[in-house]
């Protein structure tokens, strides 16, 4: 009774006698805690029994229709259900006592809780106890799990049988008296096993066959943990049928937990204020909860069937988010009920795969090799690899399922009918308590938050082929050929970007399933039929090849498949997070019902006018029109940046390119710029082409056997060496952004685009027949600003005002010095022809100074683009120099020593080894330092004369002309 059998001497031998310290090492732990755990059952038993009588005594003083305790406790069937929950007030239900025990009450609950804890305490409560069954569900799949046998897989059927159940809550009602019933059957059964008994006295098997597979097992070291573990789980099961037993009674005397009046109305509008933010925020968000563990669930490894269909689901998923959104919101509901059922099944199959001679039963019905049901995920685990195996379909089936069961009309409702639960939230928001300063910073901050979303809706659609070509770039192979194609097809013809996105996204997903089948113990790559048409016997029957023919494919084994289709993995996220911008940005303008801006504009309402008001007027102006106004001279710099890094036949191609581009003016650009387009284009294509090669199985060779650095100068393919995939990153760079000025000298042709960025086309001042010299003009009375030819330029120097007008001063007014200190530094880098020009170039513009403006201004520009020239041709010249200097240095150097230090000829391309073998014997006047041949300083040069050549063309340098005239005038008085 006291639970003290353990310490107590059964042997009948008097001389023996019990001490604590003899036998103290030797007890276990579940023997000293089932004293104590008797004595703690004891007391509850008589704390209900007291709590109950006192309830009986006082529920006769107690009026019949003041409160939903009173209607339960009179009730003949309510006297069974006293308990300690029967107190509880769950709801916002009042118990009716006198002013002074109601007054005791609001004390003790002061002191006893804090109201805001007491109140978010009477908030979720009931919630969660509306919800609770789910929590039995989950424990009786845990059960099953932790306990694996045929009697546990009952649990397991029945839980997922009541989850699949439409109205799965009413299910667990009706079959709550099964449950109990059942629990504790096998309570009983786990009970009677934790006795100390022989197998004679309780076996382990009958009839051959094991009963701890059905269940019945013993644990002779601690046959109290499982029955305690048991005893745990069921008390969530008799909870919330507690409390299911509650609500039915509450609907039997028609009280209605929503229409119950609360104690206060503060109560009443906190809790229906967090009702709105819940059914706002997990409806809208568990959706994201339930694709990341479908996804993690997906590239798990080992690689099996299972989970190739699970990424199956995943790809369809993202297919027809990216195809249609109103199609794929029609699919959803069918999508997770097929996804639950095959979890379902799934979780089956592997579930009753552990049995003893299950495995067996497959293998004489299919006749399978053991390689196939490994590949199939039908494995036979160990009892904690098990655990570990079992939990990830179960969580997932869980995730799954409640966003059927809960979450998903819900989330219909609300992308659907946005209006509902937003206006709802705005009014209650309105009842609050204003905080100005709060508010404030609120209101700051979604502003903030908004033009974000906007700049990615404007963006995004530029990030998804420049990813696409990146994942080309880091694994190149035959299938990602495709990829660089659909990149640049989505970047030159917008309209059909949508087309495109689905056929890369379809496409990815064909590369990830194959690359997931390719892991199966059943595909033998010695199996596989392959055609060698121009190749030996004994080339076919090398291993080697087939495994170069696979991997120049694209597919390899692996044994980390999560890391292996890492990219195709952020590619579908991208896809996701595509459709997500677009979509909340449809959503937001909905519900504020404003209109869709216009194409590309980032920041609303902000013209060229706009651009001179402030520096933040200006910033926006530059993140709507900045490739517009700048995109030709970004396009330059890239392409020297490409050229400095390639140092090969096609960066000599690219330079030729821009050198004829640099002839051109803005209006005769714009007419051959698609031209520039097609040849980045095309050459990013065929080099791509040129990196994949061809097939190993065809065993051909390639036409040319000529020098090795002479073949990567000229970027050919070699099976040995192949080419430096890296240099495509800067090409792309270039092609994108010469694909965005494309498009700027599309939208140039526009009369209203002309209106809202400077009222005027916008190319170079001399264009436009300006007079040979401009004359001092004096500002206006009528304002701070000059009427320049129809544009009203302010002028930032005689009235400096705001931060704007001092970066305009230094930009306008001294970059030319920075750009002199450029060609200075080019010019001391090193020591050849081409130095000395830039010396040259550099001292003649610093001995005239400012002086130079004050002269025509087609002549200084003359001056200006001349020097642009000679660094364009000697970019182009140390590009040519690479074939001597890397491929016939060793003749040179016998034909003419000098010419090599005059010209600086030494191998700088970036795949080739600077000091080889065949350079080591040549003479000390032969050799140049490689950092003397390099091109870094004049790509920086360049940049600094092409922006201060469009600083020369531009209007704002009229006020610096000015300014220096006026200089010139007061300086000679």
């Amino acid at each position: 009774l006291i639970g003290m059998k353990a310490f107590l001497n059964s042997s009948c031998n008097p001389g023996e006698i019990w001490t604590g310290e003899k036998l103290l090492p030797e007890i276990p732990a579940e023997v000293w805690l089932y004293p104590i755990s008797l004595f703690i059952l004891y007391f509850s038993i008589a704390y209900l029994d007291s709590a109950s009588s006192k309830l009986r005594f006082n529920s006769g003083k107690l009026s019949r229709h003041t409160s939903m305790e009173s209607l339960i406790s009179d009730s003949p069937s309510a006297k069974d259900d006293s308990g300690p929950f029967i107190n509880l007030n769950w709801d916002n239900e009042r118990e009716p006592t006198t002013d002074a025990n109601m007054a005791n009450y609001d004390t003790t609950s002061r002191l006893l809780c804090p109201s805001r804890w007491y109140k978010l305490y009477r908030k979720i409560l009931p919630l969660l106890l509306r919800n609770f069954f789910t929590f039995s569900l989950m424990v009786m799949m845990a059960w099953a799990v932790i306990y694996h046998s045929w009697l546990s897989f009952v649990w397991l059927v029945m839980a997922c049988g009541i989850w699949i159940y439409h109205d799965s809550r009413q299910a667990y009602m009706l079959l709550s008296p099964l449950i109990i019933a059942y629990s504790q059957v096998l309570l009983v059964f786990q009970f009677i096993y934790g006795f100390n008994l022989t197998n004679d006295e309780l076996p382990d098997e009958v009839a051959t066959v094991s009963l701890k597979q059905i269940g019945l097992s013993k644990d002779s070291d601690h046959p109290a943990e499982p029955l305690t573990v048991k005893l745990l789980l069921t008390f969530f099961c008799y909870i919330t049928i507690r409390l299911l037993m509650k609500e039915k009674k509450m609907k039997n005397f028609g009280v209605d937990s929503s229409s119950v009046q609360g104690d206060d109305n503060d109560n009443v509008t906190t809790k229906k204020n967090m009702r709105i933010h819940i059914t706002r925020l997990l409806p809208k968000y568990w959706i994201y909860v339930v694709c990341f563990v479908l996804l993690m669930i997906s590239i798990r490894r080992p690689v099996f069937v299972y989970n190739i269909l699970y990424m199956a689901f995943f790809l369809v998923f993202i297919s027809f988010v990216t195809m249609s959104f109103q199609y794929w919101k029609k699919m959803l509901f069918s999508y997770w009920v097929l996804l639950t059922a095959y979890s379902v099944f799934v979780l089956m199959i592997v579930y009753t795969f552990q049995f003893h001679n299950v495995p067996e039963i497959w293998y004489r019905w299919t006749n399978w090799p053991n390689e196939t049901f490994q590949d199939l995920g039908l494995v036979t685990y160990t009892s904690g690899n098990l655990f570990l195996h079992l939990s990830r379909p179960i969580s997932f089936l869980v995730v799954v399922i409640l966003q059927m069961k809960f979450f998903h009309d819900t989330f219909l409702n609300v992308i659907i009918n946005p209006n509902v639960t937003c206006m709802s939230a705005t009014d209650d928001s309105d009842k609050q308590p204003k905080n100005v300063w709060y508010d404030r910073c609120c209101i700051r901050l979604k502003i903030c938050v908004e033009h974000v979303w906007r700049i990615l809706e404007v963006h995004f659609n530029k990030i998804i082929p420049l990813f696409i070509m990146y994942l080309a770039i880091d694994e190149v192979n035959a299938i990602n050929f495709a990829f660089p194609v659909l990149s640049v097809l989505m970047l030159t013809f917008r309209k059909l970007y949508s087309c495109f996105c689905f056929a890369s996204c379809v496409w990815a997903g064909v590369i990830v399933l194959a690359k997931m089948i390719f892991q199966l113990h059943i595909l033998d790559i010695s199996k596989i039929p392959i055609l060698f048409p121009y190749c030996s016997d004994d080339a076919m029957n090398n291993q080697t090849i087939l495994e170069n023919l696979f991997q120049w494919t694209g597919f390899e084994k692996t044994d980390n498949i999560a890391f292996y289709l890492v990219n195709y993995v952020v590619f579908f996220i991208l896809l996701a997070l595509q459709t997500i911008i677009y979509q909340r940005q449809q959503y937001t303008r909905a519900v504020s019902k404003v209109s869709e801006p216009e194409d590309g504009i980032i920041f609303e309402n902000c013209t060229r006018n706009d651009a001179d008001k402030g520096l933040i007027s200006c910033l926006k102006f530059l993140a709507n029109y900045g490739c517009y106004k700048f995109g030709v001279e970004l396009t330059y710099i890239l392409i020297t940046v490409s050229i400095a890094i390639r140092m090969d036949a096609f960066s000599l191609f690219y330079g030729l390119i821009l050198l004829f581009s640099l002839m051109l003016q803005r209006r005769a650009l714009a007419n051959v710029w698609y031209m520039v387009c097609a040849c980045f284009g095309v050459s990013i294509l065929l080099q791509y082409g040129i990196c994949v090669g061809l097939p190993p199985n065809l065993c051909l060779n390639y036409p040319w056997n000529f020098d090795l650095k002479l073949i990567q100068w000229l970027y050919l393919p070699d099976f040995k060496h192949r080419p430096h995939v890296s240099f495509l990153i800067a090409d792309v760079a270039v092609f994108f952004f010469s694909i965005c000025q494309l498009y700027a000298f599309r939208i140039e042709r526009k009369r209203a685009v002309k209106l809202l960025v400077s009222k005027r086309p916008n190319h170079p001042v001399i264009d436009d027949n300006e007079p040979a010299n401009w004359s001092f003009v004096t500002p206006s009375s009528d304002g701070p600003e000059n009427e320049l030819d129809g544009q009203r330029i302010p002028d930032f120097i005689t009235r400096c005002s705001s931060a704007l007008d001092v970066v305009k001063i230094v930009i306008f007014q001294y970059f030319h010095w920075l750009t002199l200190l450029a060609v200075l530094a080019a010019g001391v880098g090193g020591i050849s022809a081409f130095t000395f020009g830039y010396l040259m170039a550099a001292f003649c513009f610093l001995w005239k100074g400012n002086d130079i403006f004050l002269t025509n201004p087609k002549g200084y520009l003359k001056q200006w683009k001349a020097l642009v020239y000679f660094n364009v041709l000697t970019i182009l010249m140390k590009v040519a120099l690479q074939i001597p200097g890397c491929v016939y240095l060793s003749s040179v150097c016998s034909f003419s020593p000098s010419i090599v230090q005059f010209l600086s000829i030494a191998c700088i391309h970036s795949g080739f080894d600077s000091r080889t073998d065949r350079e080591e014997g040549l003479s000390p006047d032969c050799k140049v330092v490689p950092d003397q041949a390099q091109i870094f300083y004049d790509t920086v040069c360049f940049a600094f004369l092409i922006f201060q050549l469009r600083i020369l063309n531009s209007w704002y340098f009229k006020h610096v002309v000015v300014e220096f005239k006026a200089e010139q005038v007061f300086s000679a008085r």
